[in-house]
């Protein structure tokens, strides 16, 4: 009668300390679950600022980009404000070149 007692007791905390551990990689699955959603939140937020950073920094290549293509497309207006011969026969002699270069094969 002792051992069928035993059994019992051995079996009700087996099941016992089963639904511990069920309960427990449940808790545990959840704060991973939540644990990977805020890394995600973080990689995001991370990325967003990357990419506002580089079109930040494109945006400000850009600018000076066209500040100085309007600085050379002044300085050669007044180039050839100032020497239109000079621009005329230049604008001849590379016409020239580049024709010659288009027609090679």
């Amino acid at each position: 009668m002792n051992t069928k007692m035993k059994s019992t007791v051995d079996t009700t905390d087996v099941a016992d300390q089963m639904a511990t551990l069920r309960a427990d990689i449940s808790t545990l699955t959840s704060t991973v679950a939540e644990l990977a959603k805020l890394k995600g939140v973080e990689v995001s937020d991370a990325a967003k600022e990357q990419i506002a950073t580089a079109k930040n920094a494109a945006s400000a290549q850009a600018d000076l980009a066209k500040q100085q293509a309007a600085q050379l497309h002044d300085q050669a207006n007044e180039f050839v404000r100032t020497q239109p011969a000079t621009a005329v026969g230049l604008a001849a002699g590379l016409g020239f070149v580049i024709g010659m270069l288009m027609t090679r094969k």
